[in-house]
């Protein structure tokens, strides 16, 4: 019996042992735990406390990489483009054999339009880096790697300024350096967004395109923050290099103005209306010993194919100005979106000349519809038209992407007045018929069918005649 109690006593007393060591490894098993739960805690706050400061800029996608600090005072985003074409036409031998004019009336000089190709190119490969500081400063550097398409070598620039905006209830925002003057729908608008692959020709041909200068713009808004009325004006000193520099010379400056307006606007539907003007004046280039050389300036238009020939020309108008006038016009209704301007442009020819002071024109209608019911983007801000994204992307969960189908007729009259006083460049009519499949917001393939009728308006440069031109175009925007 006692050896009994003496074997519990030892049995009860290892128990007793096991349990105070076991105690004793928890509860250091537990201060480690801890130990690592606030050293885990402590990473996270200093992980919160970088990600929640000035100077770290969180980076994300919407569609380009962005990066933009947590007091919303920086951002800075990297956009680019590809745009990859190819162009095959059918064109009369008679149009071909046509001329086009070196200067305005004499036949003597005039240029053969030539032979047609078909050809492929990459029309444009651009790196746009841009900015914003402090709410109210911006900065914009966009350069093509392409040079410009159709053969062209080296890096060109684009969009390239700095500017302030948001400055107040009354403040206009203010931009300097190289960008589209604010002149015409078509123009405005990004040649990723384009139903069709080209310009229409009227704005190839009277639109002023990018220059160097000052611009103010403003805009009002309704109570909910919608565009209602744009406006712009500045002064330019036209570049035709893009290379930033303005034209040389005296002279040679440009006040352009744009004022737009939403008469009616229902969640996305909408009626745009604008007006257009510029009043320019073209640089006396000095010559040796001092003296200046009458400026002139050309009209001329290709068959909405970039990589086709001048079909008509007026040839160099020896010329002291100009004045632009445009009006354009808009409608977006569901899947729906209608397009259409108006261009004139008048001559203020030079005392060296018997030309008197011609006037030219040109205008285009264009409609597109969105098969698959997507509705065509608008961007208030600049009174353009955005794209398209896709309700569902392709070949993702069945989507096939969206469809789109435009049509497009375009007219560009540059004859005014008779051999002896006037000018006969001829005029072209274009139409175009053209299918947009956009596989997501970021890839889009177009196909464009287009017949152009030339007129000479001068038996001495030949017939005219008709050419058939099919276009296609891979493309990536981010």
């Amino acid at each position: 019996m006692d050896s009994f109690a003496k074997r519990a006593g030892r049995c009860a007393a290892g128990i007793a042992a096991l349990q105070a060591v076991g105690g004793l490894a928890l509860g250091q098993g537990m201060d480690e735990e801890k130990l690592k739960q606030e050293a885990l805690k402590e990473r996270v706050d200093a992980l919160e406390q970088k990600l929640n400061s000035s100077d770290y800029m969180k980076p994300y996608w919407k569609n380009g990489l962005k990066f933009e600090s947590p007091d919303k005072n920086f951002s800075f985003g990297v956009d680019g483009r590809i745009h990859f074409e190819a162009e095959f036409n059918d064109t009369e031998k008679d149009l071909e054999n046509s001329r086009i004019y070196a200067t305005p009336g004499n036949a003597a000089t005039s240029t053969a339009i030539g032979g047609q190709t078909d050809d492929f190119e990459i029309r444009r490969a651009r790196i746009n880096l841009n900015g914003k500081a402090y709410q109210h400063f911006e900065f914009v550097s966009q350069f093509d790697f392409a040079g410009g398409g159709n053969g062209g070598n080296g890096t060109t620039m684009k969009d390239v300024y700095v500017g302030a905006y948001n400055l107040g209830d009354w403040m206009p925002d203010v931009r300097g350096g190289q960008f589209y003057e604010p002149f015409g729908l078509d123009q405005m608008t990004s040649d990723n967004d384009f139903a069709m692959i080209e310009f229409a020709a009227p704005t190839n041909t009277f639109s002023p395109g990018r220059s160097v200068g000052f611009m103010f713009r403003k805009q009002m808004k309704d109570e909910g923050k919608i565009e209602r009325v744009t406006g712009a004006l500045g002064v330019f000193r036209p570049d035709t290099g893009d290379n930033g520099v303005g034209v040389k010379g005296t002279g040679g400056y440009a006040f352009t103005g744009r004022l737009t307006g939403l008469p009616w606007y229902d969640n996305g539907d909408l009626l745009h209306l604008g007006l257009a003007a510029s009043l320019r004046s073209f640089a006396a280039v000095p010559t040796t010993g001092g003296a200046t050389a009458t400026p002139t300036t050309t009209y001329s238009s290709n068959p909405e194919a970039h990589l086709m020939s001048t079909m008509i020309s007026t040839g160099a108008i020896p010329a002291d100005g100009e004045m632009k006038l445009g009006g354009e016009a808009a409608f977006i209704k569901g899947p729906w979106a209608v397009s259409g301007e108006y261009f004139l442009d008048k001559v203020d020819t030079a005392n060296t000349t018997a030309i008197s002071d011609p006037t030219f024109s040109g205008y285009y209608a264009q409609v597109a519809w969105t098969i698959t019911g997507e509705r065509r983007a608008w961007k208030g801000a600049d009174a353009i038209f955005g794209g398209i994204s896709p309700t569902q992307n392709a070949f993702v969960n069945g989507g096939l992407g969206a469809w789109e189908v435009a049509m497009r007729w375009s007219n560009v009259d540059l004859t005014d007045g008779s051999l002896a006083t006037g000018v006969r460049g001829g005029s072209i009519d274009v139409v175009t018929l053209g299918l947009n499949w956009y596989a997501n917001t970021n890839f889009r393939f177009m196909f464009d069918l287009s017949r152009a009728d030339v007129n000479t308006d001068d038996p001495a440069l030949g017939q005219g005649g008709v050419s058939n031109i099919v276009q296609m175009r891979m493309q990536v925007a981010f």
